[in-house]
């Protein structure tokens, strides 16, 4: 028997050893999310994510705000707010009526100047808890496109050249003699050449034309940021004008000009046999566009 009792307590002894070495289960229940929910919808016309787009276009911003299910706080209000720069430019409340578990609704913004600005929506619960959502919107603006000045080389010649010395920039770059001009086509031009120089219609030494119409050059500046091959829509519509009326050429001259009605333009000097003395040739062959 004092066997059998040694064994007992040594299974004993053992028993309570496993009992001490085993590793408490420290683990609590993790609290169930809370929060309510907020998204963007997405879908056509609608706006959902990061966009860059032209200033003037309309944004749709459609948004979904649901309570939590684990929760049994029903939706209180939607603030939203348009940044930029940190600083709020517009925001707005919406109060949501009733005991209700989701709100849709949407905003349409038109995007007025250029620059990067931030849309965000919060969503708040009864019980206080929010959630948010948000995009970045980015408007640029779009270079005006533009158009030849007729359908290739145009040759303008000075007061002693047999090319006429003055140019239409309309579409078909139509050019006149001094005959045409002074036969009813004063109000028609846009750009003189003479010795060496291209002038506007409303430089004093034009005597023969009519300053009228929005084509009318009223501001030129040699350009030389760029080959004329490599200046784009955008480099054009950059262009800051001086009050300069006229400008001396040379081969490979690019002008900026723009006219009366506010457009802007390029022309480039491809062939120049001009001349300030010269009795007999005086002529430059000209490529050019405009702004439609």
């Amino acid at each position: 028997m004092k066997t059998l009792k040694t064994l007992s307590v040594l299974l004993l002894s053992v028993g309570l050893l496993l009992t001490s070495c085993k590793k408490k289960d420290t683990t609590e229940d993790t609290p169930a999310d809370q929060d309510p929910s907020i998204s963007l919808v997405a879908g056509s016309g609608y706006t959902s994510a990061d966009v860059t787009a032209n200033v003037g276009t309309t944004l749709k911003v459609v948004y979904i705000a649901l309570s939590n299910t684990n929760s049994s706080s029903k939706l209180d209000k939607v603030y939203g707010k348009l940044t930029s720069n940190n600083i709020i430019v517009a925001d707005t409340t919406y109060i949501i009526a009733g005991s209700v578990t989701s709100h849709k609704d949407s905003v349409s913004i038109t995007l007025s100047t250029a620059g990067t600005s931030r849309l965000e929506f919060t969503v708040t619960d009864k019980a206080g808890k929010t959630a948010s959502v948000a995009i970045n919107i980015t408007a640029v603006v779009v270079a005006p496109p533009t158009s030849a000045i007729g359908t290739g080389v145009i040759i303008l010649g000075g007061s002693v050249d047999s090319h006429p010395s003055y140019l239409d920039l309309s579409a078909t770059g139509t050019t006149y003699l001094t005959s045409a001009v002074n036969a009813g086509n004063a109000a028609n031009i846009d750009l003189v050449y003479n010795k060496t120089k291209v002038l506007s219609p409303s430089d004093p030494a034009v005597t023969n034309t009519t300053v009228s119409g929005a084509g009318v050059i009223t501001k030129m500046d040699v350009y030389t940021a760029k080959a004329y091959s490599a200046i784009t829509d955008a480099d054009i519509d950059a262009y800051v004008p001086t009050n300069a009326i006229n400008a001396t050429v040379a081969n490979g001259t690019v002008i900026m000009f723009q006219t009366a009605g506010g457009k802007k333009g390029v022309f480039h000097l491809t062939a120049f046999s001009g001349s300030s003395t010269s009795t007999t040739t005086d002529n430059i062959s000209i490529e050019g566009k405009v702004q439609q």
